[in-house]
Parts: C-alpha cells; sequence; structure tokens
C-alpha cells in the first residue's frame, strides 16, 4: 500500500544569559497510510550552566509516530477460518499512530579534571503505544497498539580520561509498559486480551536494568580496549509477567596503526566477543510476540586491516 508522510517544523534557539540557552520549536506531520492523522507537535528544551563544569537541561516533547507498513490484513486472516491455522482471537483493529508527551531532566558534573558524571531521568505518557512482534512459527513482524503507554527511567553515565587511559560506565533503570491491546488483536490469546485489558504489562523489549562499562588504553602505538555488558534479562511467559536470567558479556580488542610515509597508513585490528564463551538466551520464545529463541553470540575471534592512502586524506 502507498503511505504519504508530510512534515515540517520551525525551530529557534535563544541565548537570554551568557549560563542560560533555551530551544523551542513545533513540528507538524500529516500521515496517510493505513490510517490518516495529523499533529502539531511543540517541543522546548533548557540548558543552564550555574558555574564551571555544572550542566543542567530539562525538555519536554509532544511526539508523533506513524505505524510501520507491515500488516496483516483482515482479509488474509479469514481464509484461516474453521482451520487449524486460525488465530487464537478474531479482532484486527488497523494500527495507528503514537502519540506521546516526553518529559526529561539532567545534569551532569565534572567532579575533577577528566572525571564527569551525570544523570538522566525521562518519563513517556503515551496513547495508541506502538509495539511490533514476530508472530507465529514463520515468523511474520506485526505491529499492533496499546491504547495506552508508560515508559520512563533514570540513566547514570560517568567518564574518566587522564592521559592515554580512558574509561566508561553506563547504568539504566527502565519500565516500558503498555494496556488495552486495540489493534492486531489476533495475536494474543482470549485470556491474555482479557488480562492486559485491565493491566499494565511489560513490553517484550522491556528490562529492567541494563549496564554497560569498559576501557581503553594507549600504549606505544597500541590500543587495548575492554567493555563488558550486563543485562538483567527481557521478558518472557504469559502477558511478559517472567523475566529471564540476567547475563554478561565481555569483549576485547587491539589496535595498531603503522604509519608508512609516502604510502599512507596501515590499521591492524583484532577482537574477541564473548571471551568467557558464556551462553545466554536474549529470549527463549515466549512471551508477546515472541516465538522463537534467541541467543547472544559464541566467543568469536575477528581480525581487520584498514589501508588509508595517501590521497584520500582531506588537504588542509
Amino acid at each position: 500500500m502507498q503511505t504519504w508522510i508530510y512534515s515540517a517544523y520551525v525551530q529557534d534557539e535563544w541565548k537570554p544569559t551568557e549560563k542560560l540557552t533555551l530551544n523551542y520549536g513545533v513540528r507538524f506531520d500529516l500521515y496517510d497510510g493505513l490510517v490518516r492523522a495529523d499533529q502539531a507537535s511543540p517541543r522546548v528544551a533548557v540548558v543552564y550552566t550555574p558555574f564551571k563544569g555544572t550542566t543542567l537541561h530539562a525538555g519536554y516533547a509532544r511526539q508523533f509516530t506513524p505505524p510501520p507498513t507491515e500488516l496483516v490484513s483482515t482479509e488474509s486472516i479469514k481464509k484461516f477460518k474453521n482451520t487449524t491455522g486460525a488465530p487464537a482471537s478474531n479482532g484486527n483493529g488497523t494500527p495507528t499512530v503514537e502519540r506521546d508527551h516526553l518529559f526529561d531532566v539532567g545534569a551532569t558534573q565534572e567532579i575533577i579534571p577528566g572525571l564527569n558524571v551525570g544523570i538522566d531521568a525521562y518519563y513517556k505518557k503515551a496513547v495508541d503505544l506502538i509495539d511490533e512482534g514476530q508472530f507465529g512459527p514463520a515468523l511474520i513482524f506485526e505491529t499492533f497498539n496499546y491504547r495506552k503507554g508508560r515508559v520512563y527511567g533514570v540513566e547514570f553515565t560517568g567518564s574518566y580520561t587522564h592521559e592515554n587511559f580512558y574509561a566508561y560506565e553506563n547504568f539504566a533503570y527502565s519500565v516500558a509498559q503498555g494496556t488495552q491491546v486495540e489493534s492486531g488483536q489476533f495475536n494474543f490469546a482470549a485470556d491474555e486480551l482479557k488480562f492486559i485489558n485491565s493491566h499494565y504489562i511489560f513490553l517484550d523489549h522491556d528490562q529492567t536494568f541494563t549496564n554497560s562499562i569498559g576501557a581503553v588504553y594507549n600504549w606505544k602505538g597500541f590500543m587495548f580496549s575492554v567493555d563488558g555488558i550486563y543485562g538483567s534479562g527481557l521478558r518472557k511467559n504469559f502477558a511478559n509477567t517472567g523475566n529471564l536470567p540476567y547475563y554478561i558479556q565481555v569483549d576485547a580488542g587491539i589496535t595498531k596503526r603503522i604509519e608508512m610515509a609516502r604510502a599512507g597508513a596501515v590499521e591492524v585490528r583484532g577482537a574477541v566477543v564473548n571471551l568467557n564463551d558464556k551462553i545466554y538466551q536474549i529470549r527463549d520464545g515466549s512471551g508477546i510476540g515472541v516465538f522463537a529463541a534467541q541467543y547472544g553470540p559464541r566467543r568469536a575471534v575477528y581480525g581487520g586491516i584498514k589501508w588509508e592512502l595517501p590521497f584520500t586524506k582531506p588537504k588542509t
């Protein structure tokens, strides 16, 4: 099917004082596809630096998100009536646009030279929250809407730089929930639809805690790197009421740059993914829109060579 999206926006930046910056604007969107809808979306953001090394920010945005054009039509569903391939439920409302109110507030602080920390909190209130799942053994993508949604969380960041050393750490707590399925209902069993109709449930991509950490060190032309990720586990089971076990993955790499005068420069890279070869599931095949198990990568070794030819460098 044909889908048309028309958009226009205006934006301005104003600095009433040296320490205060104000960004504001409005965007207009017209969507003509699965449905026809439009919205004017204002947004405003404030950045304030009360003193050196400290930055405060806050913002608000109205958002308008059209649905993907992938769709299982009502006509297709009817063809499976009275067969073993018939869906669990008969409803199939047309996916519609998502409309949100997004709020964000945070701060960054330089503790000592090279050491920076930050915190950011956000909240999204959604109407007609869009989600997408892989349904059936053939893993057909299908879009559906929750009548109401809420997404909120807090992120903590930190980084440290000193001479040839750089390290970072990021930690996030998040919650993503929806209630009352109003389109694509044929993907759900009747008891699941009934439960979601009266409860906020976690979305399939919700993960409560996520952490990433890493470091880079340059030594005599060699760059060594190591990083790790931690996740508390995505959702599973009836109406996403459970979650998978936590997982940890550690990667490492080394890079060497070799200057070759008129011949340019060569960069040799090596990397190991999942150093301890930990086997873990990202999904187990249960939960909403998840019909197949998925796993994190096994241990793998990669290598690469990049040759920077001298005539490709921009002239200064």
